[in-house]
C-alpha cells in the first residue's frame, strides 16, 4: 500500500507542477502566493515519494542530488520555515513574483542577501532527475528480477503435478465404482493433497502469492470442499455426497479444476523463462 500511495503521489504532484506551468501569468499577487506555496510543497512531496519508493522496493536512494537539496532548501525559505530557519530570516520579495520567478531576500546574508529563481527552469531539472531515479529503479528490478528467475532454470513448477496424476484420478473413479470401498481413491485424494501443496509453496519460493493471480485464487479456493466431501464419501464417513452418480461429479469438478492449476503453473513456468 506504501508503494502505490507513494506511485500516486508522484503522478498527482506531476500534475500539479504541470498545472502551474501551463497557466498565463497574472498579477493577482494573493494568487501567485498560493500557487508558489502550493507548487514548493508539491515538489518536496515528490522528493517524500520518491524516497518512500526506493525504500520499499530496497534500492538506494541518493538524498545529496543538488536539485533535490536545492528544491528542499527553497521551500523551507519561502514556503516552510522562513522565519524560524538558522539562516533567516527570509522574505520572498512581493515586487518580484511572478509564475515562474521570484526573489528571495535574506538580510543575514553577508554573501547572498538576494537570490533569484528561475521556478520553471527548477521545474524542468526535478522533473529530469526524477525520470532519471525512476528509470534507474526499473533497472534495479529488472536486474534483481533476472537474478530471481535464474535461481529456477530447469526447475519447473509444472513438475509438481507429476504424470501420476491422471493415475490419481483413475483411481478415485475406480474407489467410487467399488461397493467395496477399498481405500485406493482416497489416496488418490491425499496425492492430490500433497501435488496442490507443493504448488503452493513452489509459488511462494518464486515470491507468488496465491492472490497475485486472481484467477489461480478462485481456482485453488474452489477446490478445498469438494475434496473434502470426495474423502469423506470415499472414507465411508457423513459427507454431501448423496451417492457414487453426484461422487463423479464431484471427482470430474475436481480434476477439472487440478487441471487449471497445473496450467497456471505452465504459465508461470514460460514467465520465469522469459
Amino acid at each position: 500500500m506504501k508503494l502505490c500511495s507513494a506511485m500516486d503521489v508522484i503522478e498527482d504532484t506531476a500534475m500539479a507542477a504541470r498545472a502551474y506551468m501551463s497557466q498565463k501569468d497574472t498579477n493577482d499577487k494573493g494568487q501567485l502566493y498560493l500557487e508558489t506555496y502550493g507548487l514548493l510543497q508539491a515538489l518536496v512531496l515528490q522528493h517524500q515519494a520518491i524516497r518512500t519508493i526506493c525504500e520499499v522496493l530496497g534500492v538506494s536512494f541518493n538524498k545529496s542530488i543538488p536539485v533535490i537539496l536545492e528544491v528542499s532548501d527553497l521551500r523551507a525559505r519561502v514556503a516552510g520555515h522562513p522565519v524560524g530557519t538558522d539562516t533567516g530570516p527570509h522574505f520572498l520579495v512581493q515586487g518580484s513574483l511572478r509564475r515562474g520567478s521570484l526573489e528571495i531576500h535574506t538580510p543575514t546574508s553577508k554573501t547572498q542577501p538576494s537570490t533569484f529563481v528561475k521556478l520553471n527552469d527548477l521545474l524542468h531539472a526535478q522533473e529530469n532527475e526524477i525520470a532519471t531515479i525512476i528509470q534507474g529503479i526499473l533497472v534495479e528490478l529488472e536486474a534483481a528480477d533476472a537474478k530471481h528467475k535464474a535461481q529456477f532454470q530447469g526447475k519447473k513448477l509444472e513438475t509438481v503435478f507429476p504424470n501420476i496424476l491422471n493415475y490419481c484420478f483413475e483411481k478415485i473413479n475406480e474407489h467410487i465404482r467399488n461397493t467395496q470401498l477399498a481405500g485406493m481413491g482416497v489416496w488418490g485424494i491425499g496425492e492430490l493433497r500433497r501435488m496442490i501443496s507443493e504448488f503452493q509453496a513452489g509459488m511462494e519460493e518464486r515470491g507468488i502469492q496465491l492472490d497475485t493471480y486472481d484467477y489461480i485464487e478462485y481456482d485453488y479456493g474452489l477446490l478445498a470442499y469438494p475434496m473434502n466431501q470426495l474423502e469423506a464419501y470415499l472414507s465411508g464417513n457423513e459427507s454431501d455426497i448423496p451417492g457414487s452418480q453426484a461422487a463423479y461429479i464431484f471427482a470430474e469438478f475436481v480434476r477439472i479444476q487440478v487441471e487449471k492449476l497445473r496450467e497456471a503453473a505452465k504459465q508461470i513456468d514460460i514467465e520465469f523463462t522469459s
